[in-house]
């Protein structure tokens, strides 16, 4: 693909010179809708094409993989190169999608980006028993699907890290309200540090769902919050 096209320096080429030749696979690429498979907060503007998606991974992939101290020049080199290139104005803090940008490299740096469907086992490697899973009596489970899958990914990292993963992502997104999951008293918490340690037992993903799927897990949402503003 055009993204993969990259000069000694690394920096990516502009899409309109790379010279594709199936223009009919091209205008099906440019039109393709973009939907994430990882993590990414609900408030957070989203590429609208699989095409720009990938010329935002594809840098992304570039930056995190330089030394700190080259991130940041190898980023204005991008910039200068693409200055007349609309599909790298991402790359300028004020366009609504550095954002989403700044996560995917946040991602990438510390490994909590899994281009997988969610981390689930199949269904045909799992035993028809299902564990006995003791759910706290006032677990308060994320209505929102977006604030869930976020709270899910972080849960299923730092289950598998042996370091100290927890504390680097509460540090780096401490101004980030998205995370506030990750700090005692927040209405969440008490459902990342379960599912944590499920997954750090080896509970399988589709087991620790069906646990919380019970109507009471949902309903402690509204008490949750109460008792934080108490």
């Amino acid at each position: 693909m055009y993204i993969e096209n990259i000069e000694v320096a690394g920096v990516p080429e502009d899409p309109a010179t790379s010279g594709h030749s199936d223009t009919a696979s091209s205008s099906s690429f440019e039109n393709e809708g973009f939907r994430p498979n990882f993590a990414v907060p609900s408030d957070m503007t989203l590429p609208q094409s699989k095409r720009h998606f990938e010329i935002i991974e594809h840098t992304a992939k570039l930056i995190a993989q330089q030394p700190s101290e080259r991130a940041q020049q190898m980023e204005i080199l991008i910039q200068g190169k693409q200055a007349t290139n609309k599909d790298f104005d991402f790359l300028n803090r004020s366009n609504p999608l550095h954002p989403f940008y700044k996560h995917l490299v946040w991602l990438l740096t510390t490994n909590l980006v899994a281009y997988d469907s969610d981390g689930s086992s199949s269904s045909q490697n799992q035993s028809t028993d299902s564990p006995n899973i003791a759910v706290p009596k006032d677990l308060c489970v994320p209505k929102d699907p977006q604030k869930r899958r976020l709270i899910d990914t972080v849960a299923r990292w730092v289950a598998r890290s042996s370091g100290d993963l927890e504390c680097k992502i509460k540090t780096e997104k401490s101004n980030n309200a998205a995370y506030s999951f990750l700090n005692i008293g927040d209405p969440y918490n008490q459902y990342y540090c379960f599912r944590r340690k499920c997954l750090a037992k080896g509970f399988e993903e589709a087991d620790i769902d069906e646990a919380v799927s019970q109507p009471t897990t949902f309903e402690n949402e509204t008490q949750a919050k109460k008792r934080l503003r108490t």
